[in-house]
Parts: structure tokens; C-alpha cells; sequence
């Protein structure tokens, strides 16, 4: 009898850590519970196949940016496995948008296997969805956002003295006789247009493309050298870029009055 209850006891110990692992001693709780929350979250997206908050990308894993510099050995080892829990999660979801079964499969594959890792790693118990705290997770999704919309602003501000652009689109279209020839800014979402139409006829030689500034503005036609932005033009045709920043003119020699919202791109960054 004592033996019988001695070897159940050791088959519910050899359970019960087969399931919930503990926390090692050269893992800090923060990135243990950080690795915890981000890996129960990322499988519920993927498993019940919802929608991820926008603006959902790497930048996402701000936790993990803060917290790698001066990391163990086992720590990088969490980290690693929670980023490229990430990236193959927004494979699988970008494959899903580009209807690209194959490449969603093979995502969802190395998906399944990062999952795996992460799950010897902290125990299946620890990464069940009730352990899930939104609070955590909401709160590095602010702080992303903070951070993107800083990032994003730096990196205007740099295309914009670069570029040499001194005007806004707004400034142009409501004084644009008095702004020939003068570089303005204006960034945005874009998609392929065939709107050739005033000075603007070349179609030839420019490929035009339709914009809707991120700012509220009203749409701008922008006409782009096909020579000299064909990898933009191939990006936009196979739908891998939506937005731009640009550089731009309206130029004296093809200016019309009542023409509206058209202008040439001197330059132009994309993502």
C-alpha cells in the first residue's frame, strides 16, 4: 500500500512539472512574465484568428527592445523565441492577406514550433489563456504607439529638410499660383490611379499614383518618373507598399488652372 501511494505521489510530481515549470534563478520575473504574457497572447491571436490591434508589428515587442541589452544567456534565449514567435505570426498574417495558402501554411508551421519551445520553456499550465492579462498587454500597446509616433516623426522631419521641400500640401493647393516650382510635403496612403489629365498627359513616361494624406487633407495626384521609381511602381502594382512620403512640385510649364490636387514627385521614401 505505502508503495503503491509512494509511486502515485512521484507520478503527480513528474505531472505536475511536466506541466508547470518553474522560474529559473538567471531569469528575472519581468522578462519571465513578460514572456509569459506576450507568448499566451500572440497563440490566442493566432489560434482564434483575430484581428491584432493596428499598428501591430516588431515594434510591438517594445518589452523585449528594453530588456535584451544586458540579458543572460537564458533570458536572450526567451526573448529570441517570443520575437520569432512575432515574426512568424505576422507572416503567417501577411501571407493571409496576400492570399498566399503556401506561405501561410509554412508560418503557421514555424509558428507551431516557436509555440513548442516557449511551452518547454515556461510549461503549458503557465501559458493557458487564463493567465492572460490584458492590462500588460494594452499597456505595451500604448507604449508602442507612443514610441512609433515619435519614430515617425523623426523620420519626417528628416525627409522633409533632406528633401529640401519648404511648403505643405495645404499651403500649395490653397495658393498655387503663387507656389510654382516650390517643393511642398505631403505623405499618406497611395494606390495605382489612371488619372491623366491638364498638363499632366504623359502616361508613358509617369505612372500616377492617388493619395490620401495621413493629416485629414484632401487627395493629391502625384505623378512619378517611371525610370526613376519603377521599384515603387513595382511595389504598388503587387501591393507591398500603401505608404509614402514625397517631395513635390507643381511645375510652372505644365501648370493649368482649375487643374486641383496634381503635382510631380522629386523624391520619395516608402514603406
Amino acid at each position: 500500500m505505502l508503495k503503491r501511494n509512494f509511486l502515485i505521489i512521484l507520478s503527480l510530481i513528474f505531472l505536475l512539472s511536466a506541466c508547470s515549470n518553474a522560474r529559473p534563478k538567471s531569469v528575472s520575473q519581468k522578462i519571465w512574465d513578460g514572456g509569459i504574457q506576450y507568448t499566451i497572447y500572440l497563440n490566442k491571436v493566432m489560434q482564434k484568428k483575430e484581428d491584432v490591434a493596428d499598428g501591430f508589428d516588431d515594434t510591438f515587442l517594445n518589452f523585449i527592445h528594453e530588456n535584451g541589452a544586458k540579458a543572460s544567456k537564458d533570458e536572450l534565449k526567451i526573448l529570441d523565441n517570443v520575437r520569432l514567435l512575432n515574426v512568424h505570426f505576422l507572416e503567417s498574417k501577411m501571407s493571409k492577406m496576400l492570399n498566399d495558402p503556401k506561405s501561410e501554411k509554412k508560418a503557421i508551421n514555424e509558428f507551431d514550433k516557436c509555440y513548442g519551445k516557449l511551452e518547454d520553456t515556461f510549461g503549458s499550465s503557465n501559458l493557458k489563456e487564463e493567465n492572460l492579462k490584458m492590462s500588460f498587454i494594452n499597456s505595451e500597446l500604448e507604449n508602442t504607439a507612443n514610441t512609433q509616433l515619435e519614430k515617425d516623426k523623426e523620420e519626417q522631419a528628416k525627409f522633409i529638410e533632406s528633401s529640401g521641400a519648404t511648403l505643405t500640401a495645404k499651403e500649395v493647393q490653397y495658393d498655387t499660383a503663387n507656389n510654382l516650382n516650390k517643393k511642398f510635403f505631403v505623405e499618406g496612403n497611395i494606390e495605382l490611379c489612371d488619372y491623366y489629365n491638364y498638363g499632366y498627359t504623359n502616361s508613358s513616361k509617369f505612372f500616377c499614383g492617388k493619395l490620401t494624406p495621413t493629416d485629414g487633407g484632401d487627395d493629391w495626384y502625384l505623378y512619378f518618373n517611371r525610370e526613376d521609381f519603377h521599384t515603387l511602381y513595382d511595389g504598388l502594382i503587387n501591393s507591398r507598399y500603401t505608404f509614402v512620403r514625397t517631395a513635390d512640385i507643381v511645375p510652372s510649364q505644365v501648370y493649368e488652372s482649375g487643374q486641383g490636387n496634381m503635382a510631380m514627385v522629386t523624391r520619395v521614401a516608402w514603406k
